[in-house]
């Protein structure tokens, strides 16, 4: 399509052959990228008349992904790009994807796009690029690095905990800390290594001397009462290192952090043991609540190097996929889902470890699955040596209100399992022997009264 362009009092208006003003398209994200990480992309499309449809084409370096999408009309990814498939938004339409960038990503790269977009009263579509037609992205410093997180979706009228972190190697002279929050978000405090202080939106250090490497940084923020979809919070960090006549800007990652307004009761849990044994086998239990309409479920137990997953069962039928738990049938179960997987210790396992995990759902209504933190994780759990006081490793209240109980350093003979409601009056619950030392029990009987005492008794 051939395009024409008419000058009016020192404005340039582009007009298609079909007499319509072409969309107002632009891109913009951070100059600098992080190997390894995450990069958001912000988009705006403004135009005028009606809108038929609208793809984007994000163009990238070798190695880069698309990762999300989310924005104005709830774009979605698809083979062809970024598309629309719904009502078209109304101008302006804003969307922001993510980019993974590769870990051996080096030297100046550039992002390009094409849109394509359809106006009523066009035969057919068209293409343009947006302006800047080329985003020229560069590798940041390697020993300088900048990391915030947010402990985890928001509420609206709440608050919400950033945690920061500066990691750097060159002896450093001065930081300043500046994020850039959502409208009507505010800071409340700062606390963190070498007393950071608030003033107005910047959090500076005062002192004589820098904090050592890493410097870390929690920020109380409040969110505004009126807040709700995803939203964005980026931050620029000033550094000057002694060999620096300026300070130097970058950009923490991921860049935007996007959070996500709270699902209204989502709750995931992790529980498990507080010991191992070297060569042995642990049992970890997870539980996710939820209302409405689950549509997918997924868990990713991070594990120590070295320990498997051997097993996984519960309600749903969950199933082992590439390291994940996976409920995959065409109908999950009614909230709460329970699941209980093995875990293979290695034999030369020694020392602290520790089991992180998370949670990814997506319920109906939503076009992309989101993360849920897990509480109870990360498990700490310490080697345990095979001999010794017997003791409880795990206790922990199962859905259907039975209490489940981890038993350690248990002798090879006969030993009981006694409870009381009471502190005086015992009961026998189990009398058996361990081989392995170890033992995972779940009493029978209901959780009737409001409390219940257990003991081991080795004759």
């Amino acid at each position: 399509m051939r395009h024409s362009f008419l000058t009016l009092a020192g404005f340039v208006l582009a007009l298609s052959t079909d007499g319509l003003a072409q969309p107002a398209i632009t891109q913009q994200c951070p100059l600098a990228y992080t190997p390894g990480g995450t990069l958001g992309v912000t988009n705006t499309c403004t135009y005028s008349g009606q809108l038929l449809s609208l793809v984007w084409r994000p163009q990238l370096p070798d190695g880069w992904v698309l990762v999300s999408a989310y924005g104005d009309g709830h774009p979605e990814i698809g083979l062809g790009g970024i598309l629309w498939t719904g009502a078209m938004p109304a101008s302006p339409v804003t969307l922001v994807y993510t980019l993974g960038v590769p870990r051996d990503a080096a030297g100046e790269q550039g992002l390009r796009a094409v849109v394509e977009y359809q106006l009523s009263g066009m035969v057919n579509p068209t293409t343009a690029q947006p302006t800047p037609a080329i985003l020229p992205l560069f590798s940041p410093d390697p020993d300088v690095r900048a990391i915030h997180v947010s402990s985890a979706d928001y509420v609206a009228g709440g608050t919400l905990r950033l945690t920061n972190r500066f990691e750097y190697s060159r002896r450093l002279l001065s930081l300043l800390w500046r994020p850039i929050l959502p409208a009507g978000w505010s800071i409340t405090s700062v606390s963190g290594a070498g007393s950071p202080e608030l003033h107005g939106d910047e959090i500076m250090w005062l002192g004589e001397s820098m904090p050592a490497s890493p410097i870390e940084i929690v920020c109380e923020v409040r969110v505004s009462a009126g807040a709700s979809g995803p939203q964005e919070i980026r931050a620029t960090v000033d550094c000057q290192f002694a060999e620096q006549t300026n300070p130097a800007t970058i950009y923490a990652v991921p860049n935007p952090l996007v959070i996500q307004l709270e699902d209204k009761g989502i709750r995931a849990l992790l529980s498990g043991p507080t010991e191992y044994e070297p060569g042995g086998q642990i049992t970890l239990s997870g539980r996710f609540e939820y209302a409405g309409t689950l549509l997918s479920l997924t868990w990713y137990p991070r594990l120590p190097f070295g320990w498997t997953l051997v097993s996984v069962a519960g309600n749903g039928n969950p199933e082992l996929q590439n390291g994940a738990i996976v409920h995959s049938g065409e109908t999950l179960p009614p909230s709460p889902i329970t699941l209980s997987c093995l875990v293979q210790v290695p034999p030369d396992a020694t020392g602290l470890k520790t089991i992180g995990a998370s949670s990814e759902y997506l319920l109906s209504g939503r076009i992309n699955p989101r993360t849920a933190s897990v509480q109870g994780a990360p498990l700490t759990l310490t080697n345990a040596p095979p001999q010794g006081r017997p003791r409880f490793s795990l206790v922990a209240h199962q859905a259907d209100g039975r209490m489940k109980l981890g038993l350690a350093s248990l002798p090879t003979s006969p030993f009981r399992i006694q409870s009381s409601v009471n502190l005086s009056d015992w009961a026998t619950l189990l009398t058996t022997n361990s081989s392995s030392h170890s033992l995972e029990w779940t009493d029978p009987l209901p959780a009737t009264a409001a409390k219940r005492f257990y003991r081991i008794v080795v004759p």
